[in-house]
């Protein structure tokens, strides 16, 4: 368990308006170190370079529910612990991430490996967390197995969790067939240095190392009640 998540600094009246502006207006030219330098170069501090590379991304990345939809998943190249597989399995992470820049669309998967990357060429340490999501009314007690991911990233010597995929947008659903129809566009900062308390509301790390709050094992996240899309944020 990192000890370090009890010292977080609160920032939630951080005004960060100039740099969403700013964000939104920085155009993608193939190239991730200039984009990330654009992003960054002009801000000293932790936070302000990794809020910048946030909104860019949800900014620019849309929801790949289409991909979704056929049942696919993402897999990386399976390999060994030598040299060799190293280079390789980096070699499919940099096309992967150049194809998510280049289609402006990911899944969880895409937007969380893009977001540290991008912290990574700024000099942010920066962390993807596997976990489950709470999407539907029905799994409230229900287990459910790992199906997300989002980041952690280190800002003043203590990480905060942020989630990309979700702070972009949301999906509407046809009921009859149960298929994702449209990715909608808004950006939700309840995603943004979300508290665990808030988080753990629909998100649950699979590593206990990113659970920050004592007796608070999956079997309880699994009884937490549903919260809607559009209610969350004001409780």
């Amino acid at each position: 368990r990192s000890q370090i998540a009890y010292s977080q600094k609160d920032f939630s009246n951080y005004m960060f308006s100039n740099i969403d502006s700013f964000a939104r207006s920085v155009v993608y030219e193939n190239d991730i170190y200039k984009l990330t330098t654009q992003l960054t170069a002009n801000y000293f501090n932790e936070v302000e370079k990794a809020r910048s590379i946030f909104i860019w991304i949800t900014e620019n990345i849309s929801y790949d529910y289409k991909f979704v939809n056929k049942g696919k998943e993402i897999k990386s190249p399976s390999c060994d612990e030598s040299k060799d597989c190293s280079i390789k399995l980096k070699d499919w992470e940099n096309n992967y991430i150049n194809k998510v820049l280049e289609k402006k669309k990911g899944i969880c998967d895409g937007y969380s490996r893009l977001f540290k990357r991008m912290c990574e060429i700024a000099g942010l340490k920066c962390e993807i967390i596997s976990g489950r999501a709470r999407t539907e009314p029905y799994q409230v007690g229900n287990p459910t197995s790992v199906n997300h991911s989002w980041n952690a990233i280190l800002i003043d010597s203590s990480y905060y969790f942020l989630d990309a995929t979700w702070a972009a947008g949301f999906c509407t659903k046809d009921e009859e067939t149960e298929k994702l129809v449209k990715f909608q566009k808004q950006y939700n900062n309840y995603y943004w240095l979300t508290p665990f308390k808030k988080l753990v509301r629909n998100h649950y790390p699979e590593n206990g190392r990113w659970v920050y709050e004592e007796n608070y094992p999956k079997e309880k996240f699994f009884q937490n009640p549903y919260y809607a899309h559009g209610v969350i944020e004001s409780i």
